[in-house]
């Protein structure tokens, strides 16, 4: 491939629309974004923009370096003379609109002015070449395109191939924790709108926390947002997980000496300004009262530009389009609405917890239907995985209660905090049904201190309701009826 060209003149260029969009492309590797989106090199109208274009699309489809986007040092060896510098506030389809608003505006003048030379010497030529150009013009738009033929798709399908063939997740955002999930998907697209919802105490939170951790250990850059727990409690949790502490030890200050060399150095690997893994936590009660709307989670995305984003509680979010007399499900619709439009619109995925309603636990296995407030989430979410914490044993089951990419009944891992998360077997549909059996309703100690040690079994807890509990569950229930009669 023919190396970069030299640029004119002995300054740094001043960053334009066209240069920003180079930038952001070399800066974030969004490439196949731009591409996506329908820029090529006829967007580029000043010769250097158009030749760092080529140079960058061509190092992308050559076959020895094909799937590669130029990094920073490289750019800045081949191009020094330009500066990377691209405005923070704006999109990359932002970028992508200007840059062919700027093409249009600019082809447009020069069908104008060849217009009026031409226009005398035969007019009903120089009319109907301008009508041609000008309906051209109005095809290619402004706007992302949205029309894909069958050859365009298929060439994108033969690439991806090829690139997953070489390297399993190179089109996924961040790996699961575990490799049973990464065979069968991949990785974390960037598309994925994944939902872990279950019961009070499912422990569905510490499994969003060892996901993080996961993250974190991955050299990810994610956002986490939360409003039932403060940011030091979820960090705490998350420092837990990457270090694999015994998390009551952690939180009440009895680490072992080894153990507090390792939080020590922990701090250090997070302190250090050339770690590229970071976690940004956005606390919804500190947000202004109702703003903390999916909205702002997109403008929060724009700001950090995260591999993932993570929200501990979807349904607490606010409801950018209702009001305090919107009803749960129509509120937890139009948020579940909201946050999928921002994954698709964003390309980073979202990973949810959300309640389950209590008929769960009478379900023979994992429904789409018990997932609380609306059946919107089910129908939005890519991956649904029901959260059980098995009580008997130190083990948490992830049940796939829905999934458009592939099957998997369930898996089952080690469930103690935070020392092992770790896979433990795939689970069949007599393993599925059992524990959901054992999914029980009643009130369970705070899940910190679930299977952080052996626990005597307590006569207590098989004691029969009281009329009082009896009578406020029975409330409760008759509020979700009539909540989740209006879903449909």
């Amino acid at each position: 491939m023919r190396g970069p060209l030299p640029l004119v003149g002995g300054e740094k260029r001043m960053a334009n629309c066209e240069m920003q969009l180079i930038s952001r492309i070399v800066r974030t590797g969004q490439l196949s974004h731009v591409i996506d989106w329908g820029i090529n090199h006829l967007d580029f109208r000043t010769a250097e923009a158009r030749a760092v274009w080529q140079y960058i699309a061509g190092y992308y489809s050559t076959p020895e370096t094909r799937g590669s986007i130029l990094g920073t040092n490289v750019f800045r060896n081949a191009f020094p003379m330009i500066e990377l510098v691209d405005d923070d506030l704006m999109t990359t389809d932002a970028l992508c609109h200007e840059v062919r608003k700027a093409r249009i505006t600019a082809e447009a003048k020069e069908a104008c002015i060849k217009l009026t030379d031409e226009i005398e010497i035969d007019p009903a030529l120089a009319i109907n070449v301008l009508h041609g150009h000008m309906q051209s013009l109005l095809a290619l738009g402004v706007s992302k395109n949205q029309d894909v033929t069958f050859s365009e798709a298929m060439s994108r399908l033969v690439q991806r191939y090829d690139h997953i063939k070489k390297n399993q997740f190179a089109f996924s955002k961040l790996a699961w924790p575990w490799d049973i999930m990464n065979e069968l998907t991949g990785g974390i697209q960037d598309e994925e709108y994944i939902v872990l919802f279950g019961r009070p105490k499912s422990m569905k939170t510490w499994v969003l926390n060892a996901m993080l951790a996961s993250a974190y250990e991955q050299e990810k850059k994610a956002i986490i947002y939360t409003k039932e727990m403060t940011p030091d409690q979820i960090y705490l949790r998350i420092a837990a997980c990457i270090a694999k502490f015994p998390y009551q030890e952690l939180r009440t200050g009895k680490l072992s000496p080894d153990d507090e060399y390792v939080l020590s150095r922990l701090a250090e690997t997070a302190r250090d300004k050339f770690n590229p893994a970071n976690l940004i936590c956005l606390s919804g009660r500190d947000a202004p009262e109702g703003q903390d709307t999916v909205p702002w989670l997109q403008s929060k995305i724009e700001k950090y530009r995260p591999d993932a984003i993570f929200i501990d509680g979807m349904y607490l979010l606010s409801d950018a389009g209702g009001n305090k007399r919107t009803a749960d499900w129509l509120r937890v619709t139009n948020i579940s609405r909201a946050i999928r439009s921002m994954v698709l619109n964003t390309r980073v995925p979202a990973i949810c917890t959300m309640q389950a309603t209590r008929g769960a636990a009478k379900h023979a296995n994992g429904n789409l239907d018990e997932i609380a407030y609306a059946d919107a989430v089910a129908q939005d979410a890519t991956l649904a995985l029901r959260v059980i914490n098995e009580k008997s044993t130190p083990t948490i089951a992830l049940v796939a209660a829905g999934s458009r990419e592939f099957r998997l009944h369930g898996l089952r891992i080690h469930g103690i905090p935070a020392t092992n998360f770790s896979f433990k077997e795939i689970m069949t549909e007599k393993d599925i049904k059992k524990a959901e059996e054992q999914d029980v309703t009643m009130d369970e100690p705070d899940d910190t201190e679930a299977h952080a040690k052996p626990r005597a079994a307590s006569k207590k807890s098989l004691r029969t309701p009281s009329n009082e509990q009896a009578k406020k569950q029975a409330e409760n229930d008759a509020k979700l009826a009539q909540q989740l009669a209006g879903v449909g």
